[in-house]
């Protein structure tokens, strides 16, 4: 009898155990086809992660986990504005600066602070990240933790914010394969930091140039992006017509309230009250 019970408990202990491993196996599968199809399809990775039992995992894969969904999250438009995955990820990969996903980890969780004002702890990060991205020869990483350090500092420290920015396209436009439309995001950067140092030739030089590289892309979510920056740049100079125009631009690219009520402003700015004050209320409705 005591004989039999022992077999039915080894029995379903080995049961237990072949489960379990397929299910690490069937977890480990997924996570390696969400981590595969992040950049291109962030939204299928994020419906993949989403069917994975994350209290089931491991203390490694856990970290990976977090990592791979808050990095769905973000290219999939949502913000680093919870903290709970991605610090699981920044605290494990901390000790492991060798792997892609210490440079990860420590880039999201300056995006996080970064959203929440925490200006000091995002620095950090993204030093961190620059540090280990450039050890590591991976320029995609370099140029997002320059372009992030000199959006942090913009208004505390324009002159370095500048630096920043401005080797974060250095570096980008000297890659093989860089993606236009990144670099084209890499100089809107640039030329805003530039504006807000007040040194207005150099930031509509690459503004003019962004305007150019519109040409060699098919992506038609760009040119919003550089009409509304030409805009921003016009108006800040106080070139209030230029604005109008290329603030009409951009909202003929895309009916995107923010910049509807920008465009208003332009209006005003022109003396078009009341058109001002018609489109404020469809934003409002809209809204």
């Amino acid at each position: 009898m005591a004989m039999n019970r022992t077999k039915e408990c080894f029995t379903l202990l080995i049961a237990l155990l072949l489960t379990m491993l397929c299910s690490c196996g069937r977890n480990a599968k997924i996570m390696d086809e969400a981590e595969r199809i992040v950049e291109q399809s962030p939204d299928s990775s994020l419906a993949l992660l989403s069917t994975v039992d994350r209290y089931s995992l491991s203390k490694s894969d856990r970290a990976r986990y977090g990592l791979l969904f808050t990095m769905a999250q973000d290219k999939s438009g949502v913000d680093v504005d919870m903290d709970t995955l991605i610090r699981q990820s920044y605290i494990y990969y901390k000790g492991e600066p060798e792997t892609k996903y210490y440079g990860l980890s420590q880039y999201y969780m300056g995006k996080y602070y970064f959203l929440n004002d925490s200006t000091t702890e995002c620095e950090e990060c993204f030093q961190n990240v620059f540090n280990n991205a450039k050890k590591r020869g991976d320029i995609d990483l370099q140029c997002l933790a320059l372009e992030k350090l000199s959006r942090s500092i913009v208004l505390s420290n324009k002159r370095l914010s500048v630096i920043y920015a401005k080797k974060a396209v250095d570096l980008y436009s000297n890659q093989k394969n860089a993606k236009i439309a990144n670099l084209i995001l890499y100089m809107l950067n640039l030329a805003n930091c530039y504006i807000l140092d007040n040194q207005k030739d150099s930031s509509f030089f690459y503004l003019r140039q962004s305007q150019q590289y519109l040409n060699r892309i098919s992506d038609n979510s760009m040119p919003k992006y550089v009409y509304h920056s030409l805009s921003r740049a016009f108006y800040y100079f106080n070139e209030k017509d230029s604005a109008l125009f290329y603030s009409r631009k951009a909202i003929d690219e895309t009916s995107d309230i923010k910049l509807m009520v920008f465009y208003s402003c332009c209006l005003e700015e022109c003396d078009s009250l009341e058109s001002a004050e018609r489109l404020l209320r469809i934003c409002s409705a809209e809204s």
